[in-house]
């Protein structure tokens, strides 16, 4: 019973690692901007597609032999064109949530060393961004095994500092910051859910730390996304309600204004530890598909993983809103269209009983999937004008 219970608080406590990450920063950015409330709704909206699409891609793995990633998938139910298309999709997605990562590491380092910055006035951001991910990196080496006790670890000090930052902002919230709407904002705000919310690259390395405990995934999954949200909101309304339009697109920089340095040292380590982890479990994630589905060597793999990223950030790619709305909207639609495509197959073709079903009829993935297709043309071309 104890150990069913460990793995199960270790495969939660993963996940949220996972999902929590860059895209939580860029929550109460674009909240604001859309509109709280609407905004919420849209929040909730999105979670419970994100929720019955990791729900039906966890039943596609349990209904077949084997360990396989998604590109693996892909080629067991669509051939080696699915696998080919599905490994590109992934690669590039990765590489865009590792390169967001990248982004506010930097950022969150230079800020928790700016007390020293005054001694060394010529270190460059760019410098803190290589040391964070020359960490990151150390820990990708040596695999997901043991990411499950350090993340549950880390989740409770990131719950902490969030129930924190609400507790200082309460006294100073403004009902009227919540009120309002603008829809204009309403393709970022789709996109930054889709990338804050998404956990699918994760789903793998959950069933690998429940082991012959598969029928917990549907539960983990559920009772996740439920703290998911909780965590979103409370982070959320706390800085919306307090500073409105002068919140900015990491959400915590300058917040030490009215809540307190100790406040905003206190969330910068919050929003460390969270990148941290997610940049480790992602880079983990996609190490294991080099792996497992392409017969990648181990040291190839791990050099695959951050050399992309990191050029990309060198090359200038450095908008964080703008790189999360559209790897959001974009990789999101095409693996929701790839994981409807691949449950229809896996149930026709019933190459294995799994410990537990979806239970929904396919229309709904369908539908999602319909919904998303039409976001990404407009953010598309959102994006194209944007650059």
């Amino acid at each position: 019973m104890f150990a069913r219970t460990k793995y199960f608080f270790y495969a939660v406590a993963t996940l949220i690692g996972y999902i929590v990450g860059a895209g939580i920063f860029g929550v109460p950015f674009v909240m604001q901007s859309l509109g709280f409330i609407p905004a919420l709704i849209l929040m909730l909206v999105i979670s419970g597609f994100t929720v019955i699409n990791l729900l039906s891609l966890t039943e596609v793995i349990l209904r077949t032999r084997g360990n396989h990633f998604l590109p693996g998938l892909a080629n067991v139910y669509q051939g080696k064109a699915g696998k080919w298309f599905q490994f590109a999709a992934a690669i590039i997605g990765n590489y865009g949530a590792l390169l967001a990562y990248l982004v506010l590491g930097g950022i969150f380092l230079k800020n928790l060393a700016s007390p020293w910055l005054e001694f060394c006035p010529g270190v460059q951001e760019y410098f803190f961004v290589l040391l964070f991910c020359a960490l990151g990196i150390l820990f990708i080496w040596r695999g997901s095994e043991e990411l499950g006790l350090a993340e549950f670890i880390m989740l409770a000090i990131l719950i902490a500092i969030v129930l924190l930052i609400a507790f200082k902002s309460a006294p100073q919230i403004q009902a009227q910051n919540y009120l309002g709407i603008n829809p204009n904002h309403f393709l970022p705000a789709f996109g930054v859910f889709i990338f804050a919310l998404d956990g699918l690259g994760c789903i793998f390395i959950v069933k690998q730390i429940l082991k012959k405990r598969e029928r917990l995934i549907k539960k983990t999954v559920l009772i996740t996304y439920g703290i998911v949200s909780l965590i979103f909101f409370c982070f959320a309304a706390s800085l919306v309600g307090v500073f409105g339009q002068d919140i900015n697109q990491e959400a915590i920089i300058g917040i030490g204004q009215k809540l307190g340095q100790d406040i905003e040292f206190f969330a910068t380590i919050f929003g460390f530890l969270a990148i941290f982890s997610s940049f480790v479990v992602i880079g983990s994630s996609l190490k294991n598909t080099l792996e497992t589905d392409f017969k990648i060597p181990h040291s190839l793999s791990w050099l695959m993983v951050w050399t992309a990223p990191l050029i990309l950030y060198f090359l200038g790619f450095n908008n964080f809103i703008e790189i999360i709305a559209l790897i959001g909207i974009v990789f999101g639609t095409i693996n929701t269209l790839v994981i409807a495509g691949l449950l229809k197959k896996a149930r026709q073709e019933k190459k294995r009983k799994p410990e537990f079903t979806l239970g929904l009829p396919l229309w709904i993935n369908y539908s999602i999937s319909f919904i998303y297709f039409i976001a990404m043309i407009y953010e598309i071309s959102r994006f194209m004008a944007f650059i």
